[in-house]
Parts: C-alpha cells; structure tokens; sequence
C-alpha cells in the first residue's frame, strides 16, 4: 500500500502555518455529512480553524431529525484543551489513520440539542491531490489546497432539550482539508462533491469531484476526479456521467474506473436533503458565499447510498450588481 495515494496520519492533526505570509486566511477544515440507517437523523457538521486571522474558529451544525432542526453557525476564539473547534462543535482526533482504525469523536453543546458521536473509517482514506493531480489549486494567486477524504460509519446518542436522549448510528462520508484560501476565490464557479457506500459482495467507499478552481482557466474543461477505494486498493475513474432531474435531484450517475470496473446507478432517488452555507465570518455585501445541497441518496441497482452534494455561489448582497428600472420615467 506504499505507492497508494493515502494521506499520512498526522494531515488529521492541525497543520502549522507557513513561514511566509501570503496575505490569505490559513484554513484547516473538518467535515462530516451523516445519515442514520433510517434517514431520520441527517446531519452536516463543519469545523474551520483559522489562525492567522480573528476570531480563529467558525463551526457550522446542521440537523434534521425528524421534524426538529438545527442550524447553527458560531464564530469564536477555538476552545483550549483535547478538542478541536468551538463551544458549540467540538472534534476529539483518538486515532488519526486512514483505515478501518480512524476514530473521531464530535460532541454538540447547543441549547436546543446535545449530541455525542463516535466516527469509525471505512475503508483506505484518499489523498486527492496526490490521486488526480491537476484536480487542487496550486498556488493560483496564493490559493492552495489539500484534500482529503474517507468513507464512514457513526454511531452515538443525540438529545434536543426537554427530550429523551436516543441512539443514532448510521454512514456518512468526511473530508479534510488545509491550505491558503479565500473562500469567495476559491470557490466562485461552484463544486459537485460526491461520497458513497457501495455494498454487496465488494463493499467500498466511493467519492467523486468535479470543481473549477483558480488553477483552471474560464475556457477549459472542468476538472475532474473519482475514486474507488476499498480496504487494500484506491482506484481512480477515467470517464462517467452523472444526471439531475427536472427536479433538481440526482437521478442517475455512472463511473468508469481505470480497472476496468463500473458502477452505474440509473435509479438514483432522494432519501433526505439539508441545505446550508459555509461562509465568512465578516460576510458582507461584497462577499461571495457557498450555499451547500446534501442530497441523500439510494441506488437499489447498484447497491450504493450516500451524498451528492452541490455547491453554489451566491452574494451576499444579491442586488449589489443590479439597477432599478422599474421607477424611471
């Protein structure tokens, strides 16, 4: 497994800022996007440590369980001691591999709802940059990006405030992330991220992206990548298509791997969806922003489930670039 695009124990850990300053926020990111085996409880959690610039921690909750829901996004100096993030989210690193032994552990302090929960890796992790290269940012304008990405599973307790405390357990997909970033640079032409449990008689993780980054110029393709990995192997896909209905939902997606295996879903059907934005903590009328679409979702053909999220952009001010012409005379 040497030569295998995995990334190294310690990129779960927070990374050091670099000695020169590039005048960008430094970003060490952590996300989560859950479902229990029932699609009753669907979660997105997201942790952001920032350390060259104030207040350094933004975390973001995101539950739908049942018909209660939260969205929570808090901006403050990160919390000391063995946890990463804020009062609000907080991640404990207990084993930082990327297989089967990866164990994280989030814990939620909202009022309106406390949660524990115990993430275990499935399956090799996937060093992205290293698996497609071409398919980060490089450096583009001081924009640089690491990547890195795992199937889950969770299991743990959630309680909202004057409830019962019940037990969750399900699957879900993360990613890791550092590097230089300006939010609203990097992601101005929006992303299509996809992590999914494949089942049956070869169970594997299976993630895809398609993002046009800085590196990429407007005229050019959109890169992008997918993989396979199981728990020896991390294949990358050479071709696929993925499909959304006049709905907006996935409706069908199809990956050809570069050993010769397919995984095609032309079944795909929404189980659960949140919708939620990552952004600044000084958002303001000039910024962009990230509106981010979890869709849940099954494929009974391929025997798969799991997320295919989209990222759109969108102003904070949306009529900033606009100009009424309703009251001329």
């Amino acid at each position: 497994m040497n030569d295998l695009p995995i990334p190294a124990a310690e990129d779960e850990l927070p990374h050091p800022l670099p000695l020169e300053d590039h005048g960008l926020p430094w970003k060490d990111t952590w996300w989560f996007g859950l479902r229990d085996e029932d699609e009753s409880f669907v979660a997105a959690f997201h942790i952001t440590l920032s350390p060259n610039r104030r207040p350094g921690c933004r975390t973001s909750v995101v539950i739908r369980d049942g018909d209660r829901d939260l969205v929570d996004v808090t901006s403050t100096s990160p919390v000391a001691g063995p946890l990463i993030g804020t009062p609000v989210l907080g991640l404990e690193i207990v084993e930082p591999a990327w297989d089967a032994s990866k164990c994280l552990r989030l814990r939620v302090r909202h009022d309106q709802v406390t949660a524990d929960l115990e993430v275990t890796g499935c399956f090799l992790g996937v060093d992205l940059g290293a698996l497609a290269p071409g398919i980060l940012p490089a450096g583009y304008h001081g924009q640089l990006l690491h990547h890195a990405e795992q199937a889950v599973r969770f299991q743990g307790e959630v309680r909202w405030t004057g409830g019962p405390t019940r037990p969750v357990a399900g699957r879900g997909f993360r990613d890791r992330s550092w590097g230089l970033r300006k939010s609203e640079r990097m992601f101005s032409g929006g992303t299509l991220f996809g992590g999914l449990h494949l089942e049956g008689p070869e169970p594997a993780g299976m993630g895809l992206l398609a993002w046009r980054h800085p590196d990429v110029d407007p005229s050019s393709l959109v890169p992008a990548a997918a993989w396979w990995a199981d728990d020896q192997t991390i294949v990358g896909a050479t071709s696929g298509r993925y499909l959304r209905g006049g709905d907006g939902r996935p409706s069908s997606l199809e990956l050809h791997f570069s050993d010769g295996r397919s995984v095609v879903a032309p079944d795909l059907r929404n189980v659960a969806e949140i919708l939620y934005s990552f952004f600044e903590p000084d958002l303001d009328g000039t910024a962009i922003a990230i509106t981010c679409f979890d869709h849940h979702v099954r494929s009974d053909q391929a025997g798969m489930s799991g997320i295919l999220n989209h990222g759109d952009p969108f102003l904070a001010d949306a009529l900033r670039h606009s100009e009424f012409v309703s009251g001329r005379t």
